[in-house]
C-alpha cells in the first residue's frame, strides 16, 4: 500500500514510464525537486501535486467520504 505523497509520485511516474527529468519538464518542476519529493520527505503543495499527477495521466479528485 502506498503510504505518502512521495511514494505516490514515484509510483505514478514509474508507471507512466517517465524519468524525473521528463516528469519535471511536463509539470514545470526541477528534477531535483521531484527527487526531494520522492526520497527526502519533502511534500509539494496540493497545486504542485496535481500538476505532477496530471503530467503522469492522473487526476486529483476530492470528495466527501461515503460518496461515489
Amino acid at each position: 500500500m502506498i503510504g505518502d505523497v512521495g511514494e505516490i509520485i514515484l509510483q505514478i511516474r514509474t508507471e507512466a514510464g517517465l524519468s524525473q527529468e521528463q516528469l519535471g519538464r511536463r509539470a514545470g518542476v526541477l528534477r531535483n525537486n521531484i527527487s526531494q519529493y520522492e526520497h527526502k520527505g519533502v511534500c509539494p503543495n496540493v497545486y504542485r501535486f496535481e500538476d505532477l499527477l496530471n503530467a503522469c495521466g492522473y487526476e486529483l479528485i476530492i470528495r466527501k467520504r461515503g460518496t461515489n
